[in-house]
């Protein structure tokens, strides 16, 4: 079983990077092979909406994205794991801009109209000084089950407000 997880914060040693290595360990102490994607290593240019353009260049017709950056990478990996932890801080009871752009914009689309995630499991993981923790996680939980055909699961989800201290 391979379990990979994406947290969209830009702070590698922050709590959701934290709580994310956490479940990672508790995956691998299972028997799980596990890989740690931290989105703000890659670069993932903004959706040029070409979905909608009718031609055989758009992302469906084609099977990925015409741009030219790390998203079709990441999706690749993705697409090899048996379950995908997403996490994000909360900001303004969202995720990170970051995580915003690469699941929903560059990966959303090809999401909902393909299903392209079934059989996976998901899990969403949120950190929050103030408020919205448990919405961003279970957002990011049941991000990828949705489409026309939503055939991945979401498997849980955990927010945790923390305030403004640091967790261990």
């Amino acid at each position: 079983m391979v379990i990979t997880a994406v947290p969209g914060s830009p702070n590698r040693n922050g709590n959701t990077a934290k709580l994310v290595r956490r479940a990672l360990e508790g995956a691998y102490t299972l028997g799980a092979r596990v890989e740690l994607i931290y989105l703000r290593d890659y670069r993932i240019e903004y959706c040029n909406g070409c979905l909608s353009n009718g031609s055989d260049t758009f992302c469906l017709a084609r099977g990925r994205c015409i741009i030219a950056d790390d998203a079709e990478l990441l999706k690749g990996k993705l697409m090899a794991s048996d379950g995908i932890i997403l996490a994000s801080p909360s900001y303004g009871i969202q995720p990170s801009a970051r995580m915003k752009n690469f699941l929903t914009d560059r990966i959303g689309m090809w999401t909902a109209y393909t299903s392209g995630f079934a059989g996976r499991y998901f899990v969403g993981i949120s950190t929050a000084g103030g408020i919205g923790a448990n919405k961003v996680a279970r957002d990011l939980a049941f991000s990828s089950t949705v489409g026309f055909f939503g055939r991945a699961f979401a498997s849980g989800w955990q927010g945790a407000l923390v305030g403004h201290e640091t967790i261990d």
